[in-house]
């Protein structure tokens, strides 16, 4: 009898400070999120996901964070188990669980809880843009076209995320947008990237040069 007491009693004390280790990572976690240190957020919250897999607010503040840093697909386990755990998931627990859905290019689903996530209508400007802006991945991935995207090389390209390229109508200069190393202001991002510059790049002799940043007023520090 005294054993089996002094079992459940370790039991029982095991629980509890697993329980209180679980609540200040939670702690931690959210004190970091609201300091806006993603990073360091989503490192307490996986620590106290190891802890307890089932907590809704745990799932949902890692889909957050993912959502706001990467990889953005990941967010969809998370903010699906939040919900699935929730007895009544709030409206910004939908929206979320939406956004990971339309990540992840699951369309329909996505529609389906931006459309429950706002039942008063209150923010049906942005839900319409959202919802809008699944329709147009669904038509554009149900008639995929077959596009080489070539790599324009090093004077042109970075380490970090060069995308949106314009090309003048004569052919003589290229513009784009660079999340890379040396940005204005030198800060990073909510997201722990550098903020987007615009870069150009001359056309010489058919070929591009080395890529500059165009500086102010354009590219600022604010």
């Amino acid at each position: 009898m005294n054993r089996i007491f002094l079992i459940v009693l370790l039991s029982i004390f095991t629980h509890s400070v697993g329980h209180a280790q679980d609540e200040k990572l939670v702690k931690k976690g959210d004190a970091a999120f609201e300091q806006k240190n993603y990073a360091a957020a989503l490192t307490f919250y996986e620590l106290a996901f190891q802890q307890n897999k089932d907590n809704a607010h745990v799932n949902f503040m890692i889909a957050k964070c993912y959502l706001i840093t990467s990889p953005k697909q990941r967010s969809l386990e998370y903010a699906g188990v939040a919900v699935r755990k929730s007895e009544k998931p709030s409206n910004e627990m939908l929206f979320v669980y939406a956004q990971a859905l339309q990540q992840n290019h699951r369309w329909d689903s996505a529609v389906y809880y931006y459309q429950k996530c706002d039942p008063g209508k209150t923010n049906a400007k942005v839900i319409s843009k959202y919802i809008a802006e699944c329709n147009y991945g669904k038509q554009y991935t149900s008639n995929p076209k077959n596009i080489k995207i070539t790599n324009a090389g090093a004077l042109v390209n970075s380490q970090g995320m060069d995308y949106l390229p314009y090309i003048t109508a004569d052919l003589s200069k290229l513009y784009f947008t660079s999340r890379r190393a040396g940005s204005t202001g030198g800060k990073p991002a909510e997201d722990g990237l550098p903020y987007e510059d615009i870069y150009n790049s001359d056309n010489v002799g058919g070929a591009w040069n080395q890529s500059v940043n165009i500086g102010p007023p354009l590219n600022t520090d604010v």
